[in-house]
């Protein structure tokens, strides 16, 4: 759509002489919202964003959000440099993060954001603005308006990650600011650790230098508290910490992670260890996956605690420390810890009753813990890995497959779609495929014609289908004609919609 530039130009006069400035405001967003980005852009370079700007001056909350939506609409068109180094466009954009509407907070901060990686904000934050600006972010991640508070922690997150943001966050008297300002608030606390993690993902020297700043010196006492829900949200926060070795480090030179082998050894006495544990045992459970043997090397309670809580009467317990076991087995450091371990046979008769013997939604995590637990590395389907995932999946029973096989076929899309991944695990392992082989209406199933109406369910489908037909096995067990026929079906199910899917997830 083209529009004649002299409609824009009657607008913006109107508005800049104080002409009906909310009608023309809200007549100009929804010219420029009909324009496609390069007509926009050459309209926008016409508009003294000055004009807009000053729209914002005003206890008028429609032309408020008007001036805000125009704002949105003609900012990107403009360069870094004539947003960032231009103080007529650079100084209303940082009194915008100080405004009372939070729409306007939210634009000056997404605004910036746009501009993290520009040359011209490294000058831009070296040019007296520094201090100020930084300064105002932080108020921006405090804001009682939660949607501030997350774009702003989100616009610290990647300035700390940026060429510029270490050095200005680790500054003595931002650092200081920054912590005074949060620490009255758990809520505010968090945001700024959540940014603050995320900068520290990035390398092992960002994070030495947060840490020198006593950025994290309250948190250890943070996750101590009586609060059990901020403590959750801490570990959460902090658990993508846990994943890097610097982090983990971290974490264990502070003692937090033995603080929590101690919680997690403590938590069947916990009157709230419904709402507290599913946190901490799936901390353990990434921590394992990463380190599976320095976790159990510096404390070998771990997995004794986790294995003792599959027992509880609760589902939610039981089923989340399944899943952590699970998230552990699933590695081959994980499954040469666990094939020792007595106490997989009782597991794997809870996975058992997990998947056939709890409500719905309980048993779509059964099934995917079970096809964690099975899972084996393309290069060991014929290792002794193969074999510790038989050895695991005969302890469920006799039944286990027949009822698998049975929820593969059933119309419910997330039991069909969990059962379905545990049957793709078993087709890459030459025992799994005899099961399957040797299950006709499985068969039967796999070889129909009639289109899965739900598209992840036929997803798995395919991608199971995948599987046999690209096993140097698939052929001798299942033999020829049957073997054909199910490598035609993958054909098949592909040509009706699911390729795009399946390329986006890997077998």
């Amino acid at each position: 759509m083209s529009v004649d530039q002299s409609v824009v130009t009657n607008l913006v006069s109107n508005i800049s002489n104080d002409v009906a400035v909310e009608t023309n405001l809200a007549e100009l967003k929804l010219v420029l919202s009909a324009l496609n980005s390069t007509v926009l852009k050459d309209h926008a370079q016409n508009i003294p964003l000055s004009v807009i700007f000053d729209c914002l001056n005003s206890q008028n909350d429609a032309q408020v959000k008007n001036g805000c939506d125009v704002l949105n609409l003609i900012l990107p068109m403009f360069s870094s440099s004539a947003i960032l180094l231009r103080n007529d466009v650079s100084q209303p954009l940082v009194r915008c993060l100080n405004h009372p509407h939070p729409e306007v907070k939210k634009m000056a901060l997404n605004e910036l954001k746009r501009h993290i990686n520009a040359d011209e904000m490294t000058f831009f934050l070296g040019n007296n603005n520094q201090k100020k600006t930084l300064l105002s972010v932080i108020d921006c991640l405090c804001d009682e308006e939660t949607s501030v508070g997350l774009v702003a922690t989100s616009l610290l997150s990647s300035l700390g990650q940026s060429k510029t943001g270490p050095k200005v966050l680790c500054q003595p008297d931002i650092a200081e600011a920054a912590i005074e300002r949060t620490k009255f608030s758990d809520t505010n606390r968090i945001r700024l650790y959540q940014a603050l993690v995320e900068i520290s993902l990035k390398s092992g020297d960002y994070l030495r230098q947060i840490e020198a700043q006593g950025y994290f010196r309250d948190l250890v006492s943070c996750i101590k508290t009586d609060d059990v829900l901020a403590n959750l949200t801490i570990l959460e926060v902090i658990t993508p910490l846990a994943l890097s070795w610097h982090g983990f480090e971290f974490l264990t030179r502070h003692g937090i992670i033995k603080f929590l082998v101690d919680v997690l050894a403590t938590a069947d006495s916990h009157p709230l260890k419904s709402l507290f544990y599913p946190g901490v045992v799936r901390f353990f459970g990434n921590l394992g996956q990463k380190y599976c043997q320095q976790l159990v090397s510096d404390h070998p309670t771990v997995i004794a605690s986790i294995f003792k809580m599959t027992e509880s009467i609760e589902e939610s317990i039981f089923i989340t420390s399944l899943e952590t076991i699970g998230m552990i087995a699933y590695s081959r450091s994980g499954k040469n810890l666990l094939m020792t371990d007595s106490s997989m046979s009782a597991c794997m008769k809870r996975v058992f009753s997990s998947i056939t013997q709890v409500p719905a939604d309980w048993r779509v995590r059964g099934l995917n813990a079970l096809s964690n637990i099975i899972h084996v590395e393309p290069s060991d389907t014929k290792s002794d890995f193969a074999a510790v995932a038989q050895a695991w999946f005969e302890e469920m029973g006799p039944q286990a497959f027949e009822a698998i096989s049975d929820m593969a076929r059933q119309p419910f899309p997330d039991i069909k779609v969990g059962a379905l991944d545990v049957l793709t695990q078993l087709a890459s392992m030459k025992w799994g495929q005899t099961k399957i082989a040797s299950n006709q209406a499985l068969i039967d199933y796999l070889l129909g014609s009639s289109e899965e109406p739900n598209s992840d369910a036929r997803a798995s489908k395919l991608r199971l289908l995948k599987v046999i037909a690209e096993s140097e096995t698939s052929p001798n067990v299942f033999g020829e004609e049957v073997f054909n026929k199910l490598k035609s079906g993958a054909d098949e199910v592909k040509s009706n919609g699911a390729a795009v899917l399946v390329d986006m997830i890997s077998v």
